[in-house]
């Protein structure tokens, strides 16, 4: 990569805005496509680092461990009353369904 080196001469009149453009597009012509590869590989490897930590870093301490489990352990309260509710609400249900079935009278059929 050639960079002209002639604009930074001791002769400070020699400077131009024209002459930085240019350089600095000279630049970025020679090593955008180099920049992008390489935030690529580093955007790359960064995701492989972070699966990585969330598929094997799963260490926990037997403290941390312990206080999951504590927190898992709650016990269910049986609310007896309100499931012998809802068993013989389905018995009646299950009787009323049993009943033989009686038509009801059409009243538009002249009889």
């Amino acid at each position: 990569m050639k960079i002209d080196l002639k604009l930074f001469s001791s002769n400070a009149s020699n400077f131009s805005n024209e002459k930085i453009v240019s350089l600095i597009a000279h630049i970025w012509q020679k090593i955008h496509m180099m920049l992008f590869f390489v935030l690529l590989f580093v955007a790359i490897v960064f995701g492989g680092y972070i699966w990585q930590q969330n598929l094997y870093g799963a260490g926990w301490s037997a403290e941390r461990k312990q206080e999951y489990m504590n927190t898992q352990n709650k016990e269910v309260i049986f609310k007896e009353n309100d499931f012998q509710k809802v068993l013989d609400d389905i018995q009646a249900r299950k009787d009323e369904n049993a009943k033989e079935y009686q038509p009801i009278k059409d009243i538009f059929k002249p009889y």
